[in-house]
């Protein structure tokens, strides 16, 4: 009997839906006053994290109910035995959101899920409310960007740098949640990259970091200690447009397994892997 494909279409629209469903409830609450639960000194979730959640949840069950769902407030959600995971990150940025800064996000991915076989991410959405933006991408049919700057709306498909001097280079990078309890395994390599490039930036959300990179400006993002719901949508962006993904040693790089993550145009990944692949 022939397999049936799975509908990559069909699961670009409902992460459409579900990820607009949680940019709507994260705009309302932008500057408002909102009731802040701290998981650690540097992770704050607001009530806003888990009702964009809720939302986000709501909007896929609706399309997909058999489907199991990984997200970061709430967890295991369904059957992870299903071939199908959506990877959920309400609110990618929670510091920045907290402190009235646009950049964040809600991110929501789908993927096949395969074991042995690292999980094949097939659709996902980037939605950042206050930046009026929105990236999208289905696997093997490119990553596109569509956003509103005033009254002129653009929508263009996304193609990673074509940089290769290093030096001229803007490379971003991230702190995981944290650090402080033992800072140097973070700050060394940050260092060493930084002798190397251009500019550095750090942003506090991955996703739209990851964003960045397949849209051409950032050229090369790394950070260690991501989770799969932080990385799974930019990931297949960085993909479909030319970019490179790999861990610090260079093997590919799993969402669901791999530690530390380096997305990169092509023409400066060996640079940063040589100095990356050296740190322990």
């Amino acid at each position: 009997m022939k397999e049936t494909k799975p509908p990559v279409a069909a699961f670009l629209e409902a992460a459409l839906e579900a990820a607009e469903e949680g940019a709507k409830i994260l705009l309302n609450g932008f500057g408002r006053v909102m009731k802040i639960i701290r998981k650690g000194s540097d992770d704050p979730v607001t009530n806003f994290d888990l009702a964009a959640e809720k939302a986000v949840r709501n909007s896929i069950r609706k399309s997909f109910p058999d489907h199991g769902i990984l997200a970061e407030e709430g967890g295991v959600d369904g059957p992870l035995s299903s071939k199908f995971r959506w990877y959920v990150d309400p609110l990618d940025g929670t510091v920045n959101f907290t402190r009235g800064r646009p950049d964040f996000a809600v991110s929501v991915a789908c993927a096949l899920v395969d074991p042995p076989k690292p999980p094949e991410v097939l659709a996902g959405v980037v939605a950042a409310p206050v930046l009026k933006a929105i990236w999208w991408a289905r696997a093997g049919h490119g990553a596109h960007l569509s956003y509103s700057l005033g009254a002129r709306k653009l929508k263009r498909k996304l193609a990673a740098s074509s940089v290769k001097d290093i030096a001229a280079s803007l490379v971003v990078t991230g702190f995981p949640y944290g650090f402080h309890d033992d800072p140097d395994p973070v700050l060394k390599p940050v260092g060493q990259v930084a002798r190397k490039v251009g500019t550095m930036r750090q942003s506090g959300s991955a996703a739209l970091d990851l964003c960045a990179v397949a849209s051409g400006s950032s050229d090369a993002f790394f950070e260690p200690g991501l989770k799969p719901w932080d990385v799974a949508a930019g990931f297949l962006f960085v993909k479909e447009a030319g970019g490179i993904v790999s861990d610090w040693s260079g093997n590919p790089y799993s969402i669901e397994g791999s530690e530390r993550l380096l997305a990169s145009a092509p023409g400066i990944r060996e640079e940063l892997l040589s100095v990356l692949s050296s740190q322990k």
